[in-house]
């Protein structure tokens, strides 16, 4: 009986040691590395420490060799942004509970010595382990793989966010300093043009009421250029913390962005494809079968613990005895009644959960693909037309003006005009970059070629000329006024 026992428990150890899962958390770190890694420019780093040789020299690289591209910003925060550390956390942790999940009770040993009237004296010991925990390991095994599938998916595609989020704020960052150069070509010129304001008020060729008119439009530009300095600041600021390089090296984006595709993809395709690869969608739909796992180890609960092992006595008289034990809990008033319960409400919301996040991905890429369309045109008109024509309208209205059948005023609206297009130009191209950063994200990873024409990234394609802001028209003479 003792050697059998024994063999019992040699056996049982060494299944458990065979099948049991290590808790430390670099595992972890490597698994979400390669699956974030699948759909991104390089694979984060979660394990790598702030003094870290090898990321220090990628961080220095990436921000003194050439321009900033959205790319490269990306790459920037999956070396340095804190936020990854603690996804790093969320999924040891589930790693942890992983390997504890595999792991059977240890076994119970007791020992008990009684004395008797007359000095005789009598022990009893006892060594029992737990045999329902070994029926229950394998679904606990079960549901902590399927926790930690869950944590490595949920903090992928947080990884994801994270990535898109940059790119959304470099494509702002992008736009505030091109917005930045134009105000400050369009100080320039009102300066310019309020200087001959107050030589032509001087020389009496102007009233008072117009003189301050378009001395209150020369301030504004100075208002406006005060506003595009502070927000080019904000939006290098966001930038620079998303990408964990507050106190680095200064960082100079691209000039300008590429020009949009000239289609959005197919929106039938776009939702397939995100119901497909969107890792929280996929972390979710793990949920019913992980419940299911965990029912079935409550309703095993019910008999409570069951041990077996050997008992052996010594009595007063000094009498030995040995022989089987088993010990088990009756089921009279804890039935798990209450844990059944809460576990199958569980079970029937995660499949509701399901049906609703589905509903939210179709109109997260719905929503995307809308603005993307919207800005794509609004971009396209601006290029085509309105950019153009504003040219046109600034140069034949100093034309008219150098014949003497205008005056500086409509000289001055128009270079207004002309400027405030160029601004709304930036503005939606801005909008396109970052409503294709958002369907990304929407999607799940970057959009697959097969669906669209336009290029996988803004910074990746051949760039057209940059549209330059105008430069200042010369400011009409005093001897031009009539």
């Amino acid at each position: 009986m003792r050697h059998l026992l024994f063999r019992s428990v040699a056996g049982v150890a060494a299944l458990t040691l065979a099948s049991c899962v290590s808790p430390s958390p670099k595992k972890a770190y490597v698994d979400v590395e390669k699956t974030a890694g699948e759909r991104l420019p390089v694979q984060p780093r979660f394990d790598g420490a702030s003094g870290d040789l090898v990321v220090k020299e990628r961080t220095s690289a990436l921000l003194t060799q050439g321009t900033l591209t959205a790319d490269k910003a990306v790459e920037l925060a999956l070396l340095n942004n804190p936020s990854l550390g603690a996804g790093a956390q969320e999924i040891a942790v589930a790693r942890a509970e992983l390997a504890q999940a595999g792991l059977l009770e240890n076994p119970r040993l007791h020992y008990g010595i009684r004395r008797s009237g007359d000095g005789a004296t009598g022990y009893e010991w006892s060594a029992t382990m737990n045999f329902m925990d070994l029926v229950v390991l394998p679904l606990r095994r079960k549901a902590g793989a399927g926790r930690y599938e869950q944590a490595r998916l949920r903090v992928s595609h947080e990884v994801l966010g994270l990535a898109a989020e940059v790119k959304a704020a470099f494509y702002a960052a992008q736009a505030a300093r091109r917005h930045l150069a134009l105000s400050r070509t369009a100080y320039a010129s009102f300066e310019a043009a309020a200087e001959l304001l107050d030589r032509q008020r001087k020389a009496g060729n102007i009233n008072a009421l117009d003189h301050a008119r378009e001395k209150a439009e020369a301030e504004r530009a100075a208002v406006e250029l005060a506003r595009a300095e502070g927000e080019a600041e904000q939006a290098s600021e966001r930038l620079s913390a998303l990408m964990g390089v507050q106190d680095m090296a200064p960082w100079t984006p691209e000039e300008t962005p590429s020009e949009p595709s000239p289609a959005e993809p197919p929106l039938a395709q776009l939702e397939e494809a995100a119901l497909r690869l969107r890792w929280d969608l996929d972390a979710a739909r793990r949920e019913p079968s992980i419940l299911k796992s965990e029912l079935s180890i409550s309703r095993l609960g019910l008999f409570g613990d069951i041990t077996a092992g050997v008992d052996a006595e010594k009595e007063f008289g000094g009498e030995k005895g040995i022989g089987p034990a088993i010990e088990l809990s009756i089921p009279l008033f804890d039935r798990r009644q209450g844990s059944n319960a809460r576990l199958k409400a569980e079970l029937r919301r995660s499949a509701l959960t399901v049906a609703a996040l589905e509903n939210q991905v179709r109109l997260e890429v719905r929503l995307a693909r809308s603005r993307l369309g919207a800005a794509r045109k609004s971009a396209e008109r601006y290029k085509a037309a309105l950019v153009p024509l504003s040219r046109r309208v600034a140069a034949e209205t100093l034309k008219h003006y150098n014949f003497m059948l205008l005056g500086v005023y409509d000289v001055l609206r128009t270079r207004r005009d002309e400027f405030e297009r160029q601004s709304e130009y930036i503005d939606a191209l801005r909008d396109y970059w970052s409503a294709w950063a958002e369907l990304e994200r929407a999607l799940g990873g970057k959009i697959p070629p097969e669906l669209t024409a336009a290029p996988p990234a803004p910074q990746e394609t051949p760039k057209a000329a940059p549209e330059k802001p105008a430069e200042p028209e010369t400011v009409p003479s005093p001897e031009h006024q009539h």
